[in-house]
């Protein structure tokens, strides 16, 4: 039998490999046997319910969604133990739980995680480029497995080798990473009812709680360069193009920004604009701002790695764009408003302008747990610290009036103006095609109308007053605005938790008006005095008989009763709900 299963050309392996069963369609490869000793694995009964042929000349270890899990992320796992592994392995070296097939839960690639005491397993993989990209215990415990280009496994004991070939199922090999990513999550969701009730919440997760992107262990050295496989072009900026990548080792997907150096003039101009860019964003960390993991030069190239995110505020507005009645956007408004308020405040504070603040420069992501949008600040290749100064002025439409001036001036508040322009492209469907048709137009001064516009619009909005003043010094910076957030009651939680109110200026605190005092109780008659006190001392008894204490009483005192003899709030806050908010305030009813 082990000899019939290992010669696999032979006649005798030909119809022992007829009577196992071909892979499901959902299978997302096999393992099939590279030496003798791998065999032995294949032909334990422990194994016998996942056994299949590969096109009737080859017979592995079907990896699909029907072997047992404990997490729907993870796909295979193999070790020695039968109560932790799925597919089991025997030899001195090997672990109860030698190594796992996860799906990452961020950048939906496979990835072969090492979970043994020696770390004693090896990758081979040729990507299309004829670059090989292996296994390296040095920078983590886990590497990405690319289908069709990972073609082969060993798992190393102490006596022998067990090696294995990776058959990929085909639909999973596609050019296009989309693709890829659907078929996977569809593979992560399937229904697993018999599995899923032995589910472990522990999560693979690439960020901490700030959003900041970590490593997915500990080993990694930082000081290395990383290592990256290009996966796709989403984009280009200013000065080269953004190709979406995954690092092998953790599995994380990153934006790569490729800018082309030569020994030209413009390079060099290219060059000293990168370099400003990526020094701003040294001096900056926050969550609404984008971060950089890591720049260098390879060869005639300047890279800039940076998290991906799932597009641009312009791509959002374009696919969630309300029907009548939808108030998405609105919300999505609100958030994109408190977040961008808080990340200019915190720009002010370090003295940073953005220059070029616009739709096109915000990127997002989304969490499907919390149903959370998350907004950063991104192109940062205008970017001044104060009080200096550079020629350019940012884009046309959203250039405040004081950058219009000869020379031009620039402050903190130059952001908010352009804050106001793309929160008005939010709120109204058609406010940015409005300013385009201003640009084509004949009219001579269009900077002058774009801006008369502007102020008119916001006028409209109570949330955007005071940010769209043409003179600058009597325009709102953000603190001032978070302040009016707070004073309405309507900062998320979220936001307030990044910039609190400790953190803003002590005069825009001394704006937010506290709780009006309860009412001076009416002058009293000796007669109503005695009347009141024989009233008291007949109801002032609590229901055991004892005596309440002064706080009791207090409270008595000014809280009507409620529905069923409950004591309903404060008088102090009944007084404060019933006065309510003027007309013009009721947009920041929805902020929250």
């Amino acid at each position: 039998m082990h000899r019939a299963m290992y010669r696999q050309q032979e006649g005798p392996c030909l119809f022992l490999l007829s009577t196992l069963p071909s892979p499901p369609h959902d299978y997302v490869c096999l393992l099939v046997p590279k030496s003798r000793q791998s065999t032995e694995v294949l032909n334990s009964r422990f194994n016998d319910a996942y056994k299949c042929c590969y096109e009737y000349r080859s017979a592995g270890i079907c990896i699909s969604p029907r072997l047992r899990t404990y997490h729907p992320h993870v796909v295979a796992s193999i070790g020695a133990h039968t109560g932790k592994s799925a597919i089991y392995v025997s030899g001195d070296g090997i672990s109860g739980l030698h190594c796992e097939i996860i799906i990452h839960d961020e950048s939906m690639v496979f990835m072969l995680k090492d979970c043994s005491r020696l770390g004693v397993i090896a990758v081979r993989q040729t990507l299309r480029t004829g670059e090989q990209i292996n296994y390296d215990p040095n920078r983590g415990r886990s590497i990405v497995l690319f289908p069709g280009a990972a073609t082969s496994i060993s798992l190393n004991s102490t006596d022998n080798v067990l090696e294995f070939d990776l058959f990929w199922n085909q639909a999973y090999i596609h050019n296009d990473f989309a693709d890829h990513v659907a078929m996977v999550t569809k593979l992560r969701d399937m229904a697993r009812p018999q599995f899923r009730s032995h589910y472990v919440d522990t999560k693979f997760s690439s960020t901490d709680s700030n959003g900041r992107i970590r490593h997915s262990h500990g080993r990694f050295m930082l000081s290395q360069s990383p290592r990256w496989q290009m996966l796709h072009h989403i984009g280009q900026g200013a000065f080269g193009d953004v190709w979406l990548c995954v690092n092998p080792d953790s599995g994380i997907l990153m934006a790569q920004k490729l800018v082309e150096l030569d020994e030209s003039n413009a390079s060099a101009l290219r060059q000293d604009a990168v370099d400003h860019e990526v020094e701003i964003l040294s001096l900056l960390s926050h969550k609404h701002i984008l971060v950089v993991l890591h720049a260098f030069h390879h060869g005639d190239r300047y890279r800039i790695f940076m998290p991906a995110y799932e597009g641009d505020l312009s791509q959002l507005l374009e696919m969630e764009r309300p029907k009548p009645g939808n108030g998405d956007i609105t919300l999505i408004g609100h958030t994109l408003f408190q977040q961008l308020l808080a990340a200019l405040a915190y720009m002010r504070k370090q003295g940073v302008v953005h220059k070029d603040l616009k739709p096109e420069n915000i990127l997002y992501t989304y969490d499907q747990e919390n149903q959370k949008y998350r907004f950063v600040i991104s192109d940062w290749g205008l970017a001044v610290r104060l009080p200096e100064s550079r020629a350019q002025k940012g884009t046309f439409m959203f250039r405040s009036p004081e950058q219009s001036e000869d020379p031009p001036i620039i402050s903190d508040k130059t952001d908010i103006w352009a804050l106001c322009v793309t929160m008005l492209c939010v709120y109204i469907p058609t406010f940015y095609d409005e300013l385009e048709a201003i640009m084509a137009g004949p009219m001579p001064h269009k900077m002058r109308e774009i801006q008369k516009r502007v102020h008119e619009e916001a006028a409209h909005y109570p949330n955007l007053a005071g940010m769209a003043e043409f003179d600058h010094a009597k325009r709102l910076d953000a603190a001032a605005v978070l302040c009016r957030l707070v004073r309405h009651g309507v900062l998320h939680p979220d936001v307030a938790a990044i910039v609190p109110l400790d953190h803003l200026p002590f005069m825009m605190r001394q704006q937010v008006p506290a709780l009006p005092a309860p009412p001076a109780p009416p002058a009293q008659s000796s007669v109503d005095r005695l009347v009141t006190s024989f009233n008291r001392s007949s109801i002032s008894r609590n229901e055991d008989g004892t005596e309440p204490t002064r706080r009791n009483r207090d409270s008595r005192s000014i809280r009507p009763p409620g529905r069923g003899g409950r004591a309903g709030p404060p008088a102090r806050v009944i007084a404060t709900r019933s006065r309510g908010l003027p007309k013009s305030e009721d947009t920041f009813n929805g902020l929250s």
